[in-house]
């Protein structure tokens, strides 16, 4: 009789550490998700900055070379 409680006990312990494993696990999955697509958005972010300063570079080389 206290070996099945001790049993039963145990066993729905552990059905609630699988639980509170697969919860993790979920959250663990989406949060890599989002890092993947932070980190796209500051790949593509990066290289938007880089091609507003080829177009500035490039502005400031057609005014020096009208000014002279």
């Amino acid at each position: 009789m206290e070996t099945d409680k001790i049993v039963k006990d145990l066993r729905e312990e552990i059905r609630r550490a699988r639980e509170d494993i697969s919860l993790k696990m979920e959250v663990n999955d989406k949060l890599r998700k989002e890092i993947r697509m932070l980190e796209k958005l500051i790949e593509l972010n990066m290289k938007d900055l880089w091609d507003i300063a080829d177009q500035r570079d490039w502005y400031y080389d057609r005014y020096r070379a009208l000014r002279d």
